[in-house]
C-alpha cells in the first residue's frame, strides 16, 4: 500500500533546512561546505585557533578534537566558543561573509519542476516558508529579502501573507547580529524575539513540515525549534528526509502531493530518496 498525504499548501508551514539550497545549486558535484553545521563549526574552530596563536600541531589537533567533541555533545556551547573568540577579534562579520557571502556566486537551478519552482508555487498557493539556515541562496533565487524574526512588522506581514518570502528563524548572515548559531539560550534569544508570537501562531494553526536536513545537513537546533514553537496539543509535523522525492512528483495544482511508507508510528513520516553528493571542503 502507498497512502498519500494531500495537504493544502494554505495550511502549512514549511521549514526549510540548507539540503533545500544545495538542491537548488546547479553544480555538477560536491556540496559547499558552508551548507553543513558540522562542517561550519570545523571551519570556525581552525579559525579560531589560528587567531589564538596555538603554534604546535599536536596541541592544535588536541584542542580541535576536544571542541568537536564537545559540539557534538552540546553544539550550541561549541559554537558560542569559536562565536566569542571571533568577536574578540573583529572578525565576526567577516567569517560570515566569507562562508556564506561567497555561495551566492554559484549558479543555480532554474529548470522547470526544480527545487527554486517549487518552492515558488508553493509560496504563490499559499504555504509559509521558514528557513533555519544563514545562507540567502533560496532568497536570491525566489528574488525575495530575507525577513528576520526580530522584525516584529515583517514577521506580521509575512504571517498574514502580505509579504512573500522566508522568515529566517536563526537570522541570516547579511545581518551579523541576527545570526543564532551559539543559542545557548534558545528560548531568550529565539523563542523571545518581536516576531516569534507570530510564528508560534502560524504553527498552531497549521501543519508543519520539516524538509531537507537529511544526515549532513541536520540542524542541531531543530529540536529547540520544535519545543519553543510547536505546540504538544497539535498534529505531531511530519519530517521530510529530503525534496528530491517532491520535487519529481506531477505539477502541484491545488494541494501538496507527498508519498509516504506505510508506518506503524506517525510521529514523524519519512519521505525516502536519492542522498545529495558528499560535501566538499
Amino acid at each position: 500500500m502507498d497512502p498519500t498525504v494531500q495537504i493544502d499548501p494554505e495550511r502549512c508551514v514549511l521549514v526549510l533546512g540548507s539540503q533545500l539550497a544545495a538542491a537548488a545549486l546547479a553544480l555538477s558535484e560536491g556540496v559547499p561546505a558552508a551548507l553543513s553545521y558540522t562542517m561550519v563549526i570545523d571551519i570556525g574552530v581552525q579559525k579560531m585557533l589560528d587567531l589564538e596563536g596555538v603554534d604546535t600541531v599536536e596541541e592544535k589537533s588536541r584542542r580541535q578534537s576536544l571542541l568537536l567533541s564537545a559540539y557534538e555533545l552540546e553544539p550550541s556551547f561549541a559554537a558560542s566558543k569559536v562565536v566569542d573568540s571571533l568577536r574578540e577579534h573583529g572578525l565576526y562579520p567577516q567569517w560570515l561573509n566569507e562562508l556564506f557571502g561567497s555561495l551566492l556566486a554559484l549558479p543555480v537551478h532554474r529548470n522547470q519542476g526544480g527545487v527554486v519552482e517549487r518552492l515558488a508555487s508553493l509560496q504563490e498557493q499559499g504555504a509559509l516558508l521558514v528557513y533555519t539556515y544563514y545562507d540567502t541562496i533560496l532568497d536570491v533565487a525566489l528574488n525575495t529579502s530575507p525577513i528576520l524574526l526580530s522584525d516584529e512588522d515583517g514577521v506580521r506581514n509575512w504571517a498574514g501573507r502580505q509579504t512573500r518570502g522566508l522568515l529566517h528563524v536563526h537570522g541570516a548572515y547579511s545581518q551579523p547580529n541576527s545570526v543564532c548559531c551559539d543559542c545557548v539560550n534558545y528560548r531568550q534569544l529565539v523563542g523571545e524575539s518581536c516576531g516569534a508570537p507570530f510564528l508560534k501562531e502560524v504553527c498552531r494553526n497549521r501543519t508543519v513540515i520539516f524538509i531537507g536536513f537529511d544526515s549532513q545537513f541536520f540542524d542541531p537546533f531543530l529540536s529547540k525549534f520544535s519545543r519553543t514553537f510547536l505546540s504538544r496539543s497539535q498534529p505531531p509535523p511530519l519530517l521530510l528526509s529530503s525534496i528530491a522525492t517532491v520535487a519529481k512528483l506531477p505539477p502541484l495544482e491545488s494541494f501538496l502531493t507527498l508519498r509516504v511508507p506505510q508506518l506503524t508510528n506517525l510521529e514523524h513520516i519519512f519521505l525516502t530518496s536519492s542522498p545529495l553528493p558528499r560535501l566538499g571542503k
